[in-house]
């Protein structure tokens, strides 16, 4: 009996399980592992109801803000407005706002771009990996999968999802990475040789500070993450693993926290190539999504107060706090009240 229970356990994985193909998963030397809410787009963590950052969104905060301290959504809208004008620690040259999608889209077509950069430079025998909870909703990958193709110039499709983790937070979205390496590596056996995995997560806007655990094993930096990953692996220095965590944190003027999801950004981006091995890859300079809206709208102050984050990060000076949230310029009164707000199906199951 417990022969039987050993044979039917390493069976339990197959690349044709998971829509891989067996002949590429044999000779891949490269695994990437997608998640899209978070990376191909930017989010916030509101509370418990996570906002996907859109020009639609973004716009009605910003009509709203200057009277929004008596309205039922006053810290959404502060951590929008917060959001709009925070420019990425990353050398970005661009505030979030640049990096909103378009209308109310899903996902960024910059932020898009460069994951394109980043297949190209993965080379051709490549397995380009969903792991994000996209993979319930076919439509949403397939309309995915066609924008891809038209910033590659070329067919694409996803080789491989890791499978959806259910339970929908940090831990289960590393396991479930954690146990695609593992029956992978497990299946290719003996022919496992040089292999290089990248994981570009935000692991549902939750930071890498030691607040939890993945299998009892403490995640306090993407280090940690990469150990759990390698330990998940046979031990080969040939086996190399880069997470890349796109998240970002900071306190408003009045110490509201502000988590986000802060997609791929140049540091991420220049970083993930890096490990790839490849040049430095070019990053043009991102457009004002929100031109529709006037830069004014936008910033509520100066472009040299912006070009100093507009924002403070987690234990800066308070001087450099209040920076943050400068009024907007009066406005005439809007008759909208309201604000449209887009939920990520990453966090929360929207179809």
């Amino acid at each position: 009996i417990f022969s039987t229970i050993i044979l039917v356990s390493s069976m339990v994985w197959a690349p044709e399980s998971h829509g891989l193909d067996s002949l590429q998963a044999s000779s891949a030397d490269t695994v990437i592992f997608v998640d899209v809410d978070g990376v191909l787009n930017v989010g916030s963590r509101d509370g418990d109801t996570p906002v996907l950052i859109n020009e639609t969104g973004l716009g009605d905060a910003l009509k709203l803000y200057g009277k929004h301290k008596k309205h039922p959504l006053r810290d959404t809208i502060e951590r929008l407005v917060s959001i709009a004008r925070r420019e990425p620690e990353s050398g970005e040259g661009a505030i979030y706002s640049q990096l909103a999608c378009p209308g109310d889209d899903s996902v960024s077509g910059i932020l898009l771009e460069r994951l394109c950069k980043l297949i190209k430079a993965a080379g051709e025998q490549r397995i380009v990996v969903l792991s994000s909870k996209w993979q319930k909703y076919k439509k949403r990958v397939h309309r995915l999968e066609a924008d891809i193709s038209r910033h590659l110039g070329l067919s694409f499709a996803f080789d491989a999802q890791s499978g959806v983790d259910e339970e929908g937070t940090p831990e289960s979205r590393l396991q479930s990475v954690g146990r695609f390496l593992e029956g992978f590596c497990d299946w290719r056996g003996d022919s496992l040789s040089s292999l290089r995995v990248l994981m570009l997560e935000d692991f549902h806007i939750t930071a890498l500070n030691g607040s939890w655990t993945c299998d009892g094993m403490p995640m306090c930096s993407t280090a940690d993450a990469e150990q759990y990953l390698r330990n998940r692996m046979p031990h080969s220095e040939q086996v190399s693993v880069r997470v890349i965590h796109t998240y970002d944190e900071w306190l408003t003027d009045s110490g509201l926290l502000v988590e986000v999801g802060c997609g791929l950004t140049k540091k991420h981006l220049h970083a993930a190539a890096e490990f790839l091995s490849c040049e430095k890859v070019h990053v043009p300079p991102a457009k004002d999504s929100l031109h529709c809206l006037g830069s004014s709208a936008v910033n509520g102050c100066s472009k040299r107060t912006l070009d100093g984050n507009g924002a403070s990060s987690l234990g800066q000076s308070p001087q450099k706090l209040r920076r943050i949230s400068a009024p907007a310029p009066r406005r005439k009164a809007c008759k909208s009240q309201g604000i449209a707000l887009f939920k990520a199906p990453e966090l929360n199951g929207v179809s």
